[in-house]
Order: C-alpha cells, then sequence, then structure tokens
C-alpha cells in the first residue's frame, strides 16, 4: 500500500495549536479551512484528502487567506485506507499541539435502495465512521492533555440519521452510525474535549442563503469558539 504523500511549508516543529481537517475539497471543507485561516486560532492547518493535485491547488488559497501567516501541511491519503490512515496522523503528532479536529469526509452516491452493493455500503463505513472512531482513538488523548482552553473534534453531518432518504440509504445509514460515535464520545470526554457535530438539515447549495459552504463553514468556526457551557450539544443548521 502507497504511503501518504505530504507537502509542507516548514521542517520544524511547532508548538502553537494545530488545525487537522479530514476530508477537505470543494464545498465545506476547503471553505472550512479558508475561515479558520481568516482567525488567529491556529499556526498550522493540516489539510487532509485522497486527491493531491487539489490538495495543492487549496494549500495556496488557505495560505493567501491567512495572508501567509499560517502554516498549510497537505496529506493525499485515502481515509478508507487505515495503514495510510495511520501513518498520516502518526506524521501529525510530529507538527506540534493538536487543537482541533474537523471531520469532514463522506461520499454522496445516489442509487436504488436495494442496488447498492454490500462492498459499497462498507467502503462508506470505512471512510465515514469508522475511519472517524480511529481517528478519535488517536487525538482524543492528545486534546485531552493539550492544555488549551478549546481542545476540539467537531464532525460534519445532515439531517439523514432522522430522515433517511431511500435513495441515500447507505450515506443515511453511515451518517447515522457516525452521529451516534460522536455522541457517545462526547458522554465519555465532553468534560474535557468539546465534541460535536454540526448539521446541515437540508441540501447543501452555493445560491442558498444558510447553507452555503462559505456559511457553514463560518458556523463552524463558531462552533469552534464556543465556551465551555456550549459543549454539551450539537449544532443544526437550516435554510
Amino acid at each position: 500500500m502507497s504511503p501518504p504523500t505530504t507537502t509542507t511549508t516548514t521542517t520544524t516543529t511547532t508548538t502553537s495549536p494545530i488545525l487537522l481537517l479530514l476530508g477537505s475539497g470543494p464545498g465545506i471543507g476547503l471553505h472550512t479551512a479558508l475561515a479558520f485561516a481568516r482567525t488567529p486560532h491556529f499556526h498550522t492547518i493540516v489539510l487532509v484528502s485522497r486527491n493531491a493535485t487539489r490538495l495543492a491547488k487549496e494549500k495556496v488559497l488557505v495560505e493567501e487567506a491567512s495572508k501567509n501567516q499560517t502554516h498549510v501541511v497537505t496529506f493525499a491519503t485515502d481515509l478508507a485506507d487505515f495503514d495510510q490512515l495511520r501513518g498520516m496522523l502518526g506524521e501529525v503528532e510530529k507538527l506540534g499541539t493538536l487543537g482541533c479536529v474537523v471531520f469532514n469526509a463522506a461520499r454522496i452516491q445516489f442509487g436504488e435502495v436495494l442496488g447498492t452493493g454490500v462492498g459499497e455500503v462498507e467502503e462508506d463505513f470505512r471512510i465515514t465512521t469508522l475511519a472517524l472512531y480511529l481517528t478519535a482513538q488517536w487525538c482524543i488523548p492528545f486534546l485531552r492533555n493539550s492544555g488549551l482552553a478549546s481542545p476540539s473534534l467537531i464532525v460534519t453531518n445532515s439531517h439523514l440519521p432522522e430522515q433517511p432518504i431511500p435513495q441515500l440509504l447507505s450515506l443515511s445509514a453511515v451518517k447515522a452510525s457516525q452521529q451516534n460515535v460522536v455522541h457517545s464520545l462526547r458522554a465519555a470526554f465532553g468534560e474535557e474535549v468539546h465534541v460535536g457535530v454540526v448539521k446541515m438539515s437540508g441540501l447543501v447549495r452555493e445560491e442558498a442563503e444558510r447553507l452555503n459552504p462559505r456559511a457553514i463553514a463560518e458556523e463552524i468556526v463558531g462552533f469552534y469558539e464556543r465556551g465551555r457551557e456550549g459543549w454539551g450539544s450539537d449544532l443544526v443548521l437550516r435554510e
């Protein structure tokens, strides 16, 4: 199996907080990185997706958004390949103090209710739920011991756990499972780590007033900025 590839702006280790964004890409992922880059919260932003070519372009955009005040590191990693995922997480450990993980990975594939192959459903569980669980096993101990004011694990989700769509049977199933995992993690560690779901209750569209990628990204930043009194609930966004 091929190891994850990385491009970094620096070879030095920093103790400033790191944002790790899994599932970068057009839409919510990239806009979330851009929104955080415009804040002083993180010295280093790590972008992860499978597409190395696109990551290189996103790296430039995020650096520009921060006025070159943020180090941007990219890893081309298939989250369904757990050896690659573990290898990438091991590299992130070397970069400094982990401050926040945003998990935004998912596949959207429409199909007939009984026409989706079992292998496709299994792949969706690996990407959306099992990769999240493996990431949580790695990151929560670091976040608990970070000494930061707002150590966070933020997961993007949707209305599908409560309102499944038959033509999105696989995505509906894995989103429900993913949300359950997040709520279990919050019940166990929510006093020490801000663990929560940002739910898009509707179709994300560029022309939408609230459910557009840029507006959602700003809401994710606001969710991260919540005080501890707001750590016990999710954020539900509606049009």
